[in-house]
């Protein structure tokens, strides 16, 4: 704003100049940024593919919206926890700086099989009319659980005749990537012997070996 002296009068005058042609005003506008496509993974298991997010910015000065290309430092973080962030900044010919606009991606990259063990068990090994059976326990490592996590088994029940009674349990276990583990085994004979499939120890028996 300026006052000009024509003929001893004072005459109050306003302008502004557009952005081409040297802006002059009092009024700061800020460019905005958004995104235009973008496609999380949102924590699912092993993708084929990371699309990174696309971003635009619009701006008082811009004949239209302006590609902007965002800033990433790769995934981090462990293969059960990844993740990646853009970041997308602008700043204008009269150095207005949009708000920075970030996009995080998390996905799990696991193709480990769990592993199923046997915690408890208490084979009756041939005893005769034993009060009660006790079932074996058993608990699945994974590289993405934090710890170990007790499996249920399934089981048919007591078969056979009176006099040779078996009963089986069978763990499985996959996880949330869909890996399975090899399932675990625990065959309890009243013939007095305890045989055991999967490698692992049954309540101290050895697959195979006889009472």
């Amino acid at each position: 704003m300026t006052k000009l002296n024509i003929n001893r009068r004072w005459r109050t005058q306003t302008w502004t100049k557009g952005c081409k042609g040297g802006k002059v005003t009092n009024r700061r506008e800020f460019p905005v940024i958004a995104v235009v496509t973008g496609s999380d993974p949102a924590g699912a298991c092993n993708p084929t593919s990371i699309t990174a997010p696309t971003f635009e910015a619009t701006d008082n000065c811009l004949a239209s919206a302006l590609s902007v290309i965002p800033t990433t430092a790769g995934p981090t973080g462990p293969a059960c926890a990844r993740t990646q962030t853009w970041t997308a900044n602008y700043t204008d010919a009269c150095t207005n700086a949009a708000v920075p606009v970030s996009v995080s991606y998390t996905w799990v990259e696991d193709v480990v099989i769990p592993v199923i063990a046997v915690v408890t068990g208490s084979d009756p090994a041939g005893a005769c009319n034993p009060t009660s059976i006790t079932a074996p326990t058993f608990e699945a490592t994974d590289n993405c659980l934090a710890s170990a996590l007790s499996v249920i088994p399934t089981t048919a029940g007591p078969t056979g005749p009176a006099c040779a009674r078996t009963q089986t349990w069978t763990a499985n276990y996959t996880d949330a990537c869909t890996n399975a583990a090899v399932p675990v085994k625990c065959h309890l004979y009243l013939g007095r012997r305890c045989s055991y499939s999967g490698n692992r120890r049954c309540d101290g028996f050895r697959p195979g070996r006889s009472m």
